[in-house]
């Protein structure tokens, strides 16, 4: 199996920061990419979420990473997202019921 890849991009003059996630996003590779994650929220008011040459996602990691956006957006700081609709991409959201939250 595969992992998960993160890369980080700050934005240092904006206080922003882009996490470009990809390859196998399951409950099996959380522990790859959610603590890199978890250390961007803490120090960046604004962060965008990208999803790119995604293979593989589970439920299990779109509804942490939906959790750690609305307790990030809840704190009165802002994540977006930018996923790239594959179809590995389109089924996880459609199986999940967070379409409305997810494509805006």
């Amino acid at each position: 199996m595969s992992e998960a890849q993160i890369n980080i991009e700050v934005d240092n003059e904006n206080k922003m920061a882009t996490v470009v996630l990809s390859g196998v996003l399951t409950i099996l590779t959380i522990d790859t990419f959610m603590p890199e994650l978890n250390s961007v929220t803490d120090k960046f008011s604004k962060i965008r979420i990208e999803g790119r040459d995604i293979t593989e996602m589970d439920l299990p990691a779109l509804q942490l990473i939906v959790s750690l956006s609305k307790t990030f957006n809840e704190s009165g700081k802002q994540m977006n997202f930018d996923f790239e609709l594959t179809d590995i991409v389109k089924k996880t959201i459609d199986n999940s019921g967070l379409y409305e939250f997810l494509i805006k």
